[in-house]
Formats: structure tokens, C-alpha cells, sequence
């Protein structure tokens, strides 16, 4: 019989909470503790959620196969590097880490020990997003022409001022909206496009009082060769949210909310679909981050890299930095591509959607 994959989890807060529960799902995988800088949240969270708790880092690094690190931004470098010598696997939530140089730091060591390691960028396994990989794999809408993106996820001010305020601290968090929430749109449209060669960025009209993070990003994004791309993210106030991309090609047009794909066929194909998807029940939160721990697992088992990398995750933060940069001079930023469209694992393997 397989010994189960024993996972420790690093992080007493709400993405924990998250991750505890998903784990809890997949058979074959046994909490081994959780380990927190802040005592009286970690005994809080042991007894919420009956996880071991470990006021020290090492003894959970001995205890489990694979460390899943769910804390603040600025922690992630220190608790992964520590880690990457001591386990098989590791996850780590979206930023890698604050800034670029980290992030690379983080991708070498793990990559010369041979280790299994990902960074948690779910809405890749919803079923609309991996069909748009493979039909702009194929070439399905002739040469892009235009790609528009935008997000919107409301967050109320509680959502800045819990567990200590990080969210709110441009030092401690990375930035805003885009480093928090935006990430996963530039991770996509890095898996389908590859990075871009240009970007120009802006946080809106009025200057972010000094250590705020921004609430709002317009940019436009220049994708090889020359398809050009409208982005726009939002964290302020809304009635609702939405991820949606359109993707404009000389023979059609695709959008994607994330769960559906539609292909632009006329009005009654086009209702019919629209109606199709009202009806389908989309993968909530806990189903994607289960199919990505599903893969990671995979990946241990099977000695293959995951289908998100931390090459991955070093190129989206790349991009983030590029358009920070943008922001911040008010210009212009002219990139070095390093990753280019197709050469990810992702399109090699099935995806998993249980």
C-alpha cells in the first residue's frame, strides 16, 4: 500500500484555512502540521481546523513530503528556500515572491535539487481557459489580430485590514491588484501568448498616497508579433465580479469567463451556447485549487513537471514588474521576451477536472 503524501502547511490565515480544506479532499495525502510566525493565530487556526500546530519551522520541514506555503506575500522567498532542501514537493500561492530576483532564486534552487514545485495558478484547469490553449495551439482563429482582458473582483476594506493589514502594505503584499488578483489573468495570457515585448501601464489618475497599493490597472500589453493587448483590473466596489478574455483572430473570435468557451458562430449558435453556460455549474474556488494540488501530486508521483512551473511564476512576475515599472514612469516599458508561446508542459499532459 502507498504511504500517503504527508503535507505541511505554512500560514494561519484565510488562503490557509483554504488550502487545509482541499487538502482534506484528496485521498492518499495526510495534513502533517501547520506552522505560523504568530502564536496566538497558529492555536487558533490548530483548533479551528484540528491541524498539528509547529511554532517552529524545521521540525514541520522533517515531518511531511511537501510544504504548501499560504502566507503573506514577503514570506514566501524565505519559507520556500528553506524548505526546497528539506522536502519532494512544494506549492507555493501566487506571488512567488515580491519582486523578480526572489522569485528567481527561489526557481534555481529548486530546479538544481530536481524538485517537484509549482505556484498556485488554478484558473489554468478551468475547462474554458485550457480549451482556449489548445484551440490557439492549433491555430483555430487564424492570426490574432487584438486580445482583451479584464478583471474585476471586488474587495470590501476588511479584506486589507485582516491578518495584520499585509494586503494594504505595498512592502508586505508586492502591490495591489495587479500582483494580487491580476496575476492570474497576466499568467494566462503568458501560457497563451508567451511574455510580451512591451507594456504600458497606469493606477489611474490620482497619484497612491506612499506605501498604498493600487485598487485599479488599465495597461495595454504587446504580445509577439505585434498583437497587441487591452488589460483591465479592478478591486474596487462592484455588483459583481468577472474574468473574461476575448481573443480576436482573422477567422473568429473565442471568449472565455474561465469555465466556458465560446467561439463566435452567429446569433443562434451564439444564444444557444450563452445559455449553455448559464445553465453549467462552474468549478467554485476549492474545485480548481484541488485539480492543481491533483497535478502537483501527479507530478511527485510521476517524476514530471507540473503544468504550472516556477518558471512560471518567475515570467509572470516579469510581466507584473514590467507594468509596475510602466506605472510608475508614466511610459512606455520595452521588454526581453524569455518565454515564448508553446513551450510549457501544460498541452502535454490531461488536464485533471475531478
Amino acid at each position: 500500500m502507498t504511504a500517503p503524501i504527508r503535507v505541511g502547511l505554512v500560514g494561519t490565515g484565510k488562503f490557509a484555512r483554504h488550502h487545509a480544506s482541499v487538502w482534506r479532499t484528496i485521498p492518499g495525502v495526510r495534513l502533517a502540521g501547520v506552522h505560523g510566525a504568530d502564536l496566538e493565530r497558529l492555536t487558533g487556526f490548530a483548533q479551528a481546523t484540528g491541524v498539528v500546530p509547529y511554532d517552529s519551522y524545521e521540525p514541520l520541514l522533517r515531518a511531511c513530503d511537501l510544504i504548501d506555503i499560504a502566507s503573506a506575500n514577503d514570506t514566501h522567498a524565505g519559507y520556500a528556500l528553506r524548505a526546497i532542501p528539506r522536502v519532494r514537493g512544494l506549492l507555493v500561492e501566487k506571488p512567488l515572491a515580491t519582486d523578480v530576483i526572489r522569485a528567481e532564486t527561489i526557481q534555481r534552487a529548486a530546479a538544481e535539487r530536481g524538485l517537484t514545485a509549482s505556484v498556485v495558478s488554478q484558473h489554468r484547469f478551468q475547462r474554458g481557459v485550457a480549451g482556449l490553449k489548445r484551440l490557439l495551439d492549433a491555430g483555430g482563429l487564424g492570426p490574432i489580430l487584438r486580445v482583451r482582458a479584464r478583471l474585476r473582483w471586488p474587495r470590501d476594506d476588511a479584506y486589507f485590514t485582516a491578518s495584520g493589514g499585509w494586503r494594504g502594505d505595498r512592502t508586505r503584499a508586492g502591490g495591489g491588484v495587479l500582483i494580487q488578483q491580476g496575476i492570474h489573468l497576466i499568467d494566462l495570457l503568458q501560457w497563451w501568448f508567451g511574455e510580451p515585448e512591451a507594456v504600458s501601464a497606469s493606477t489611474g489618475p490620482e497619484p497612491l498616497a506612499a506605501g498604498a497599493v493600487e485598487r485599479d490597472l488599465m495597461a495595454t500589453m504587446e504580445f509577439v508579433p505585434g498583437i497587441p493587448c487591452d488589460l483591465t483590473l479592478s478591486t474596487k466596489p462592484s455588483r459583481d465580479s468577472i474574468m473574461a478574455v476575448e481573443v480576436e483572430g482573422r477567422e473568429g473570435i473565442a471568449r472565455t469567463d474561465g469555465e466556458t468557451l465560446w467561439r463566435h458562430r452567429g446569433g443562434l449558435a451564439n444564444a444557444l451556447a450563452a445559455l449553455a453556460a448559464r445553465l453549467r455549474r462552474h468549478a467554485n474556488a476549492s474545485a480548481l485549487l484541488r485539480r492543481q494540488c491533483l497535478d502537483v501530486l501527479q507530478a511527485m508521483r510521476q517524476g514530471v513537471p507540473p503544468q504550472v512551473t516556477l518558471t512560471d511564476g518567475v515570467c509572470a512576475l516579469r510581466i507584473v514588474d514590467a507594468l509596475y515599472r510602466s506605472a510608475a514612469q508614466g511610459r512606455r516599458i520595452e521588454t526581453t521576451p524569455q518565454h515564448h508561446r508553446g513551450s510549457t508542459t501544460a498541452s502535454q499532459r490531461e488536464t485533471v477536472y475531478q
